[in-house]
């Protein structure tokens, strides 16, 4: 399995999207076999849900939106478990 590397786009941080997301203005590594798979599992632990005001957009996690997050394969320095998201600030949230 492979280790992918999930880090928000700095110009996206002030865009309402990242409210969907409980894990905003760090990046995280997880194990996954595609980078599909890995953005689903970045969402499954981190999305929340938001009160929206009538008329406003449905916000979909900014981890399945290439234009607010970039993934790719990575090889960090240090272990990263199958089922749990690793951030960058040292945060492990287990995907099950």
């Amino acid at each position: 399995m492979r280790v992918y590397r999930l880090d928000p786009i700095d110009d996206t941080l002030e865009d309402p999207t990242w409210q969907a997301s409980a894990i905003r203005g760090v990046g995280c590594w997880v194990r996954a076999e595609s980078e599909k798979e890995a953005r689903r599992d970045v969402i499954h632990v981190s999305v929340i849900g938001i009160t929206r005001q009538p008329g406003e957009p449905i916000r979909i996690s900014p981890w399945s939106d290439p234009s607010f997050t970039t993934c790719v394969e990575d090889r960090p320095g240090f272990e990263v478990p199958e089922g749990v998201v690793v951030t960058t600030d040292g945060r492990r949230l287990d995907i099950s």
